[in-house]
């Protein structure tokens, strides 16, 4: 092996490396070691807080690749599960 192809070596192995973890990491709120691509952890009764500024109605959908695959909602005081 000469130096030139060891110093690529030295260049490409940490690129790689530090690549990987800009890009490929999980984020964790109230954790140190995400298990899912957003994870949430609280010792609190109430671990999410989410709020529209709808005054008449707030939905959380949950999508797959292809479709919709369902929706809770908050509709004019009322929950519905879709």
């Amino acid at each position: 092996m000469n130096l030139r192809s060891h110093h690529l070596k030295l260049i490409i192995i940490p690129a790689l490396f530090l690549t990987h973890l800009l890009f490929a990491q999980n984020v964790g709120i109230g954790t140190n070691n995400p298990q899912a691509a957003l994870h949430v952890f609280s010792s609190s009764s109430v671990p999410l807080h989410i709020e529209s500024s709808n005054s008449t109605s707030s939905t959380i959908s949950f999508i797959t690749s292809i479709n919709t695959a369902g929706s809770v909602g908050a509709f004019a005081g009322r929950m519905e599960l879709m």
